[in-house]
């Protein structure tokens, strides 16, 4: 076991410890929002045929030669095609068939005429302009070749993908898994939403925090738990959610009081730990673990050390499972408009926020104090900014590194 490691190296040790994950077939009203996991080309043209772009008269081109409004050319009607129609009427000379928009352009046609520059009735037609051949025709294929690539791999899928897909008549498209990831919360001071508090007693907040966190980078939550500070029922309850679980987020019992008992659960467990603390503030207490496969998370039971925790570490892994690499942190600089008045021997991420400028981006501190466990400071917060150990205090004017949170949400 790895003790009191850097950043870097917890995210290479976990990343070594992912499990392979196949691919998957999901119907396509089902796929927006995953990656897709291969190329995926063209089946058919689109369309699938020759169609008219407009409401109006096919032809042949040829007989509209000379026609103009002084002298126009007259050709007999012999049928009429709607869209969803198969338009199998040919054409000959003198004749045309009225259109609508969408229609298929009828064998021995090969241009359509807008209705604006005619005058008609039930039999005949008059046309009032000269037309080319492929004048207001689009052909088979027009939008897409038989054989385009549609979608490269690792696309994230979004409505104008799933809309292209289905124009091809693709019920189902093959993308990257959602890892199935169980929270797990320990504490006896925990309480559930809707019971009354008692002295010394807190509501379950990060239950909450940490389920939809996952929710929102795109895993599949399978289950959520609370157990109390007893060995034997944390130990009971990771053997149950083993088998059902990818990764277990669990918070609480990673320091070193006496009710800190995950290490002592992973030991008993025989699960293979990777380590214990990182060298960062807020966020030191921390056990990573290997059991049957499944990686354990192990966070913080203070709020926002867990937060930042979770968004520096299994954020990561979760999006190289699933794919959605646009959810993880993106490293930027920016000017600091706040004071943040203490040195700091370990790396440090403040919780921030952080506005694009003319110069590139400015960032201040978040709202509530700079605590591991203080949600207040969660509040405003879309970017942590990382502090380099050994730093003297952070004073307004300062270039500092920003870990952008994905713009849809904050902390």
């Amino acid at each position: 076991m790895k003790k009191r490691i850097e950043l870097n190296e917890a995210k290479s040790l976990l990343a070594s410890h992912i499990k392979k994950f196949a691919p998957l077939e999901v119907p396509i009203m089902e796929a927006a929002g995953r990656v897709s996991a291969k190329k995926i080309k063209a089946p058919m043209d689109q369309p699938p045929f020759d169609r008219s772009p407009l409401d109006g008269f096919a032809l042949k081109a040829e007989c509209s030669r000379g026609a103009s409004e002084d002298s126009p050319v007259e050709l007999e009607i012999i049928d009429w095609i709607y869209a969803g129609d198969a338009g199998e009427t040919k054409i000959g000379d003198g004749q045309a068939a009225r259109i609508m928009t969408g229609a298929p352009i009828p064998p021995g046609a090969n241009c359509v005429i807008r209705q604006e520059n005619t005058a008609w009735d039930e039999n005949t037609v008059k046309i009032f302009d000269s037309l080319k051949p492929g004048q207001n025709y689009a052909p088979a294929g027009e939008d897409i070749n038989k054989g385009d690539l549609l979608v490269e791999k690792e696309t994230l899928l979004k409505s104008s993908q799933i809309a292209v897909l289905a124009s091809m008549g693709l019920q189902e498209v093959e993308v990257m898994p959602k890892p199935a990831v169980s929270v797990l919360t320990t504490g006896n001071e925990l309480v559930p939403l809707g019971n009354d508090l008692e002295r010394g007693k807190i509501y379950n907040s990060n239950n909450y925090m940490m389920t939809t966190r996952l929710d929102e980078i795109g895993a599949d939550v399978v289950t959520n738990r609370v157990v109390s500070d007893k060995k034997t029922l944390i130990e009971k309850n990771i053997k149950e959610l083993v088998p059902e679980s990818d990764f277990i987020v669990t918070t609480g019992g990673v320091s070193v009081g006496e009710k800190d008992l995950m290490l002592e659960v992973f030991s008993e467990l025989g699960a293979e730990i990777l380590f214990w603390k990182l060298d960062l503030k807020p966020g030191t207490p921390i056990a990573c673990a290997v059991y049957e496969d499944t990686i354990i998370f192990g966070l913080s039971g203070n709020p926002a050390a867990a937060l930042i925790t979770f968004d520096l570490l299994v954020r990561n892994i979760v999006v190289q499972v699933n794919g959605l690499n646009h959810l993880d942190l993106k490293r930027t600089r920016a000017t600091f408009v706040d004071d943040f008045p203490r040195s700091s021997s370990t790396r440090r991420m403040l919780r921030g926020w952080f506005v694009n400028s003319e110069d590139g981006g400015i960032v201040r501190l978040s709202r509530g104090k700079q605590r591991p466990g203080v949600l207040k400071s969660t509040l405003e917060c879309n970017c942590l900014i990382d502090i380099p150990e050994g730093s003297p205090p952070v004073s307004e004017g300062q270039e500092v590194e920003v870990l952008k949170l994905p713009e849809m949400y904050s902390i």
